[in-house]
C-alpha cells in the first residue's frame, strides 16, 4: 500500500466522499479501486447538511460547503453550510452562510476562506476566518 502524507489522505477522502455521494444518487455501480489503495467514507452530512459542493483544505483542517438544496439564486431565502473537519473526519466547527455556497477557496495572501455564493444571480462573496468561522 502506498504512503500519502495526511494533505493527500484529506483530499483522497474528501474527493471520495463527493465521488460517493454523486454515484449514489446517480444509482451507478460501486467504485472500483485498485488494489494497492482503500477507499474509505471521510465524512458524511446529516439532516441538517447535506449536497456536498466545494472543498478547501487548509493546514490539518478540511472545509466543505453543504448546499442543502438552497435554490442556485439564492431566491428561497435559505442558507449553505459550512463544516470544517480535523483530518480524521471529525467536526471541528460549523456555520451558516446565506444563500447557495458554490465554491470556497483559501487566499494565502490574507488567511481567509473566500466562499463564493449563488451562481445564477444575485452572485456575492463572503470571508471567513479559517480558525474561529468568523464571517466578513
Amino acid at each position: 500500500m502506498k504512503l500519502f502524507t495526511p494533505f493527500d489522505r484529506a483530499l483522497l477522502s474528501v474527493g471520495a466522499l463527493a465521488l460517493l455521494s454523486l454515484t449514489a444518487s446517480a444509482g451507478h455501480a460501486d467504485p472500483i479501486v485498485q488494489s494497492e489503495y482503500s477507499l474509505s467514507v471521510f465524512a458524511q452530512g446529516t439532516s441538517a447538511y447535506q449536497h456536498p459542493d466545494s472543498i478547501a483544505v487548509v493546514g490539518n483542517s478540511v472545509f466543505v460547503v453543504y448546499t442543502n438544496n438552497v435554490a442556485p439564486d439564492g431566491s428561497d431565502g435559505k442558507s449553505s453550510t459550512l463544516v470544517k473537519y480535523g483530518m480524521n473526519g471529525t467536526v471541528e466547527g460549523q456555520t451558516s452562510v446565506g444563500g447557495s455556497t458554490d465554491g470556497l477557496k483559501y487566499n494565502s495572501a490574507d488567511g481567509m476562506l473566500w466562499a463564493t455564493h449563488n451562481e445564477d444571480g444575485n452572485a456575492f462573496m463572503t470571508l471567513l476566518n479559517p480558525n474561529t468561522l468568523a464571517q466578513s
